[in-house]
């Protein structure tokens, strides 16, 4: 067990992913782990192509201080991406273009330990995740602009320590959560992340399938279901009962 921050610092080992969760965002000493000179000591510790993954509270934190941190981490990473699992939001920095891999998807599906952590998830695939994304890395540059262009270029560094002291305040209120959602629907467009190297049309509607149930759009899902397998597939056969529709016994 040892100090995250401390360990990148006296290590050169550089890591595919390095993930950061606190308890807390607006604790004493947070802000060390949402600063830019946090962000760069990452980027120097990752290996080509790395993912820096980081937790975000948006029922927590007002608006204007998540586009603080994501200014800040935009900064230093050229692609970042917001996720929410649980009611909990996940911030994705990377240099590289964020694209998924299909046969790795696939494979992780494949693994032999992979049911206790699907169930876990609560999810039947691993493609479901992908519907967590909730803005594109290019619709992140436009909220960001935005922010620089009407409250500043403000970011939270180690000597201005500005999420450590602002972030408080959120936990007053019980708006957050809400005030968040509204900021991001208004840029949302229901996409979902690169996926490549799928090898056909099918494979790919399915995927969208998946992406469309988990967001309760049962409306597409009924459009794109037609003419796919369900028989032997697990996820299908969930997406066809929670949207009630016919499945050929083929």
């Amino acid at each position: 067990m040892n100090d995250g921050r401390n360990q990148l610092l006296l290590s050169p080992q550089r890591w595919d992913v390095i993930s950061v969760g606190i308890s807390g965002i607006w604790l004493a000493g947070a802000g060390n782990v949402y600063s830019r000179d946090f962000y760069e000591l990452c980027k120097s510790r990752l290996v080509k192509g790395g993912v820096l993954q980081q937790w975000i509270p948006f029922h927590h934190i007002e608006p204007d201080d998540v586009l603080v941190v994501i200014n800040t981490l935009r900064h230093v990473f050229r692609y970042v991406s917001p996720w929410v699992r649980a009611g909990h939001g996940i911030l994705i920095a990377t240099d590289e273009p964020q694209r998924i891999d299909y046969a790795r998807v696939m494979d992780m599906n494949q693994w032999h330990g992979a049911d206790p952590l699907r169930e876990r998830m609560h999810v039947p695939d691993f493609f479901w995740v992908l519907a967590d994304q909730i803005l594109e890395p290019d619709l992140v540059d436009i909220a960001v602009q935005r922010f620089r262009d009407e409250v500043g270029d403000i970011v939270s560094s180690d000597w201005f320590p500005y999420i450590e002291y602002a972030t408080p305040l959120g936990t007053a209120t019980s708006r957050s959560q809400e005030e968040n959602m509204q900021w991001i629907w208004r840029l949302y467009r229901a996409g979902a992340p690169q996926i490549v190297h799928v090898p056909d049309e099918l494979a790919r509607r399915r995927i969208q399938i998946l992406i469309d149930h988990h967001r309760n759009q049962c409306a597409q899902v009924l459009e794109l279901l037609p003419g796919i397998p369900v028989a032997n597939d697990r996820a299908l056969q969930v997406v066809a009962r929670d949207c009630k529709a016919p499945v050929s016994p083929l």
